[in-house]
């Protein structure tokens, strides 16, 4: 999956909140906390969605050393499951910003259910599950690119 990391995004972590724990998820604002400016909200977006990247990417290192797809699927969908709730967690008041965790959760859940899916039909040695499966997870993950560069454009300018 697309790495967000760039430049711009270690400037903006200058001003944001504190880094996010390391499960990835930031603990909520208090209704006290001042608004956050979209640079601030960009920052966290990215360390949040970069989070979720060196996620998965740990997971594939991991099952090179023994491969087992159906289990690096599941855990790569747990990894999933935990972006989608580590972005929940991030405050975001812009709309462009909203339409963008609205997306990328989207985006995320589809995953994690179809890598569940090509990973059930594998057990079960159901090929046409697997490829049924197999073609929506593609679709899935064909989204985040351009998800990720609508963020990239939004947060640069």
């Amino acid at each position: 999956m697309t790495h967000v990391l760039w430049c711009a995004a270690l400037l903006l972590c200058v001003a944001c909140d504190p880094a996010p724990s390391a499960s990835g998820e930031k603990p909520p604002a208090s209704a006290s906390a001042p608004a956050r400016t979209q640079r601030q909200q960009c920052a966290a977006l990215i360390s949040t969605v970069n989070a979720s990247h060196d996620r998965l990417e740990k997971i594939q290192q991991q099952f090179k050393i023994a491969p087992d797809i159906p289990a690096e699927l599941r855990a790569m969908a747990d990894a999933m499951d935990k972006s989608v709730l580590a972005l929940g967690n991030v405050p975001v008041t812009t709309p462009e910003l909203k339409t963008f965790v609205e997306r990328y959760t989207a985006m995320a859940k589809a995953i994690a259910k179809h890598g569940r899916e090509v990973a059930d039909g594998a057990d079960k040695k159901d090929l046409d599950a697997m490829a049924t499966a197999q073609i929506s997870l593609s679709s899935a993950i064909a989204q985040e690119d351009p998800i990720v560069d609508d963020l990239n454009k939004r947060c640069s300018e």
